[in-house]
């Protein structure tokens, strides 16, 4: 096994099925794993959402991916930049969460690895 630091970066995708249960507003955003701030990426802001410009699938449903750079197939759109060597974490906020939240009808999807870089 390779040490931590020459580890090759992977990409992921996150599936969100049909009507997120959020009645304002959702975002998923990209944390820093040592102290839990905004991850510094170069992009403008370390989130995408229901504000965002985003391409949907057919049925409603929406992917996001994440990555040091943008995965093969994937739309700029739906794309969140990670930084290699720095750990992060993810948060989905649900601003109003709706009834399928609670009674837990919706979820997302796990995250999915798909590709290392």
């Amino acid at each position: 096994m390779r040490p931590a630091s020459v580890m090759p970066a992977s990409a992921y995708r996150l599936h969100l099925p049909l009507n997120v249960p959020a009645a304002n507003f959702w975002p998923v955003t990209v944390y820093e794993a040592e102290n839990a701030s905004g991850l510094k990426n170069g992009q403008p802001f370390p989130s995408i959402g229901s504000l965002s410009i985003l391409k949907y699938n057919q049925d409603g449903s929406v992917d996001l991916y994440f990555g040091p750079e943008l995965p093969e197939g994937a739309l700029e759109s739906n794309y969140l930049r990670t930084v290699p060597g720095k750990g992060w974490f993810t948060l989905l906020r649900l601003y109003s969460p709706t009834e399928s939240f609670f009674d837990q009808s919706w979820r997302p999807d796990d995250f999915e690895k798909i590709n290392e870089q």
